[in-house]
């Protein structure tokens, strides 16, 4: 099995151990490096590329936002975890913006940080729902001065009902298990679902396919 490797950036020393002592108890996961500050979080994913760096947003020499740009200029492939205290929607959305594949905030259950990294691990993006609602309302405000991205989303192929069903729970911030669920179909099928949006709306990221869900009105569809 081809375990998940993580490097893990916190200027907390009782926070890495706790979460290095956690991640280890998992098959699929081994932590190969520690860091106390974005500088050294940089070297050491540069030397030892990871897979996943978990990444806290408030650390000395280099904070978790600069620590974020400057390694996926290295690594552009690096998946970027944020793991932190703060639920400040301006900060989240700035993250994203800066190329995260997922936030969550510490005090989420141990669970769900397993879940981010597993998913984020297979190229998914990982937002619990409430930090999906905070972000579907600021690509809400920010709508007005993208029209021309819409006219780009627009133009593609024309997405079936199903499509169209799975679009919308995505952009509500359901996993793929959840989405699943509700449709009553097989998370491969979700799987293929997501694949074939992407592809036919020329899209890749979360944040544009919330902005294309928002503007074709797809979330306020009964």
């Amino acid at each position: 099995m081809n375990k998940i490797k993580i490097v893990i950036a916190d200027d907390h020393n009782v926070v890495r151990k706790g979460l290095k002592l956690l991640l280890e108890n998992e098959q699929d996961i081994c932590v190969i490096g520690e860091a106390e500050n974005g500088q050294e979080a940089i070297n050491i994913c540069r030397d030892n590329n990871p897979d996943i760096l978990l990444l806290d947003l408030q650390m000395p020499k280099m904070d978790g936002l600069e620590t974020l740009t400057e390694v996926k200029k290295i690594l552009p492939q690096l998946k970027v975890l944020i793991l932190t205290m703060h639920e400040d929607e301006e900060i989240l959305i700035e993250a994203m913006r800066n190329n995260a594949n997922g936030y969550i905030l510490k005090k989420a259950p141990e669970d769900q940080l397993l879940q981010a990294i597993r998913s984020i691990s297979r190229g998914e993006v990982f937002l619990d729902g409430v930090n999906t609602k905070a972000f579907i309302r600021a690509v809400f405000e920010e709508r007005s001065s993208h029209s021309e991205q819409k006219g780009q989303a627009a133009s593609g192929k024309k997405l079936s009902q199903r499509e169209n069903e799975v679009l919308k729970l995505v952009a509500q911030g359901f996993t793929d298990k959840e989405i699943a669920d509700n449709l009553n179909i097989s998370i491969k099928t979700v799987e293929s679902h997501k694949h074939r949006i992407k592809e036919k709306l020329g899209l890749k990221r979360l944040a544009e396919l919330i902005r294309y869900a928002i503007e074709n009105n797809l979330l306020n569809e009964e």
